[in-house]
């Protein structure tokens, strides 16, 4: 589609159709710089692999400093753990298309909302979180699904009561409900634009 479409029609049909605004930006700046569609696909290939790397890496980080007192064999649990959930038959697609590297931004900038939000010293961290996920939702929506389990596993670490458990996933799920709102806001405003 991609190359039969040019850059341009591609991410008006098929990003702004969908709220995508990071692809869209990407799409029109390719255009821009005329280069061609295979050095494009390369170019986000290699970028995507290196997103998934540090998304990996920067979540085990979180997982080592949650576990501090952990022994070699813990450790190693935790990074396969931690492959598992990022490179399995659910996120291969995160590969396969032709803007893999913003999908795996999406990835990656969800992965940084939730070390923001465990960070409880950070009275700005709900803020922060709001923006690297509204962000995410604009590379792709899925990705921020992500939050509320990873959030949850966090949570559940702290071996929180039962109640501050239900009250903190309540406060995850609003953030996430109003950045799901806001991209619904922001479809309908690019299909009326673009007359999709």
């Amino acid at each position: 589609n991609l190359i039969m479409d040019g850059y341009i029609k591609f991410g008006n049909y098929w990003f702004a159709a969908y709220g995508r605004t990071v692809g869209i930006i990407v799409m029109y700046l390719f255009d821009y710089l005329k280069i061609h569609v295979d050095v494009y696909i390369f170019i986000m290939k290699v970028f995507s692999i290196f997103i998934a790397t540090c998304t990996v890496y920067i979540f085990s980080n979180m997982c080592f400093n949650k576990f501090k007192n952990s022994n070699i064999y813990q450790r190693i649990i935790i990074i396969i753990a931690s492959l598992i959930t990022f490179l399995n038959i659910g996120s291969y697609q995160y590969f396969y298309y032709a803007e893999s590297a913003i999908m795996w931004l999406g990835v990656l900038l969800t992965v940084i909302a939730v070390k923001y939000t465990i960070n409880e010293n950070d009275k700005f961290r709900y803020v922060k979180s709001f923006i690297l996920l509204f962000l995410a939702m604009n590379c792709y929506q899925a990705t921020i699904l992500l939050y509320i389990p990873m959030m949850i596993l966090f949570i559940g670490i702290e071996k929180k009561t039962i109640k501050n458990i239900i009250i903190d996933t309540s406060k995850l799920m609003i953030l996430v409900a109003i950045c799901l709102l806001s991209g619904y806001a922001i479809i309908k405003g690019l299909n009326n634009y673009f007359d999709i």
